[in-house]
């Protein structure tokens, strides 16, 4: 009689086991899900602005004049600062209604000819990565949109432009006749807005006070890579991590579980 009971107890504590773990693993999977839709309906509102706003003829047209007006004359011309000025002040409460603060218009060769924020002294810099910063996000987009000929979306990292580390959105504009067979006189690029970014990864609904949301990217393909965090820990005295975690993370990276969630395999760990 003992040792049935201790069987069936041992049958019935290993199923609630697992019916737990499968209930935790489906909650986990569900909040995982919902914020993933919610990030990637966030980029596509973005995506369709920058679509909509290339498609305005207003725009477009101080567009190629700021261009021509850069590539005729240097960026001392007062025709020019007449220009840059002229779109600030007409496009800035579009602008603010999205959370814009940054936008930049690049040449089809590749320099910085407007920055929404005024950066005088990075007017005319090289962006490409034969240019002064070399391969960045950035450099990688413009060849992305060259190539393409169509809006392209970076990976995520620091921008050295606006020195914080985002998303950037990149869309060609084109010379009379507009689409393929035009010929791009520019690229109009906008970082992704991670206000509302952060705003949607603040939100623990459902999720209790042991529950976190964490949005990573490894920075290349090789496992054990470092990883890139889009939003900071909920808690301020888990901002940074400790020595412990620190040294796990390049001594045993497959003690560090991100590494295996980002590879979409299971794991527990540090």
């Amino acid at each position: 009689l003992l040792v049935a009971v201790s069987a069936i107890g041992g049958v019935t504590y290993h199923l609630s086991e697992q019916a737990l773990l499968s209930n935790v693993q489906n909650n986990l999977q569900y909040h995982a899900n919902f914020r993933k839709e919610r990030i990637l309906a966030l980029f596509e509102q973005q995506q369709r602005w920058l679509q909509q706003l290339t498609k305005s003829t207003d725009l477009s047209k101080i567009s190629e004049d700021i261009l021509n007006s850069y590539q005729r004359a240097t960026a001392d011309s007062p025709n020019y600062h007449l220009l840059q000025d002229w779109f600030r002040n007409k496009y800035q409460a579009l602008f603010n209604s999205q959370e814009v603060q940054d936008l930049f218009l690049v040449s089809s060769t590749g320099q910085l000819a407007f920055s929404l924020r005024p950066m005088d002294t990075e007017i005319g810099i090289n962006l490409t990565a034969s240019g002064f910063y070399g391969e960045t996000l950035l450099s990688s987009l413009i060849d992305k949109v060259l190539l393409s000929k169509k809006i392209a979306i970076s990976r995520y990292g620091k921008i050295e432009q606006i020195d914080e580390s985002t998303v950037l959105m990149g869309i060609p504009l084109f010379s009379s006749p507009p689409g393929d067979n035009g010929r791009i006189i520019g690229i109009l690029v906008r970082p992704f807005s991670l206000q509302r970014l952060h705003h949607l990864l603040k939100s623990y609904s459902g999720l209790g006070t042991s529950g976190e949301v964490v949005v990573a990217q490894r920075r290349n393909e090789k496992f054990g890579s470092e990883v890139n965090f889009i939003n900071h820990f909920r808690y301020g005295d888990q901002a940074q991590p400790d020595a412990d975690c620190l040294q796990i993370r390049t001594t045993e990276p497959e003690r560090f579980p991100v590494h295996r969630a980002l590879s979409q395999t299971n794991s527990s760990g540090w």
